[in-house]
């Protein structure tokens, strides 16, 4: 039996956010998907994910205010995604350095590997 880790998925375009998670599935990750700042700290009080992957841009939100509510917690692995590069503020707001980003459109083991996990083995 494979072992499956949650990984949260923060992203407000659902047609996006449905193909990504069928694609991250093949890599051994559960997704639970999020359109919405409300919804995606709703399901991180119900559940335990070891992965959060945020788009920055959410209709009027901003991921970043999830990536600031995440920045303390060292059991979660966070990636941030977006169509842009952070600005020199949006950075300047992580002392410790911001959270990973990468680009859009971003390969699954492109993904994988920001996350920092073996293909098929997220441990």
């Amino acid at each position: 039996m494979t072992v499956r880790h949650p990984l949260l998925l923060v992203d407000d375009d659902r047609e996006f956010a449905e193909e990504f998670a069928e694609l991250l599935d093949c890599f051994g990750f559960e997704v639970t998907i999020a359109e919405r700042l409300a919804t995606a700290r709703a399901a991180l009080a119900d559940k335990c994910f070891r992965f959060v992957v945020v788009d920055l841009g959410l209709g009027d939100e901003s991921g970043l205010a999830l990536a600031h509510d995440l920045k303390g917690a060292s059991d979660v692995r966070l990636l941030l995604l977006s169509g842009r590069r952070l600005t020199a503020t949006e950075a300047a707001a992580f002392p410790e350095g911001p959270p990973t980003l990468l680009l859009k459109p971003a390969s699954g083991s492109e993904i994988v590997k920001a996350l920092g996990v073996a293909a098929g083995d997220p441990s």
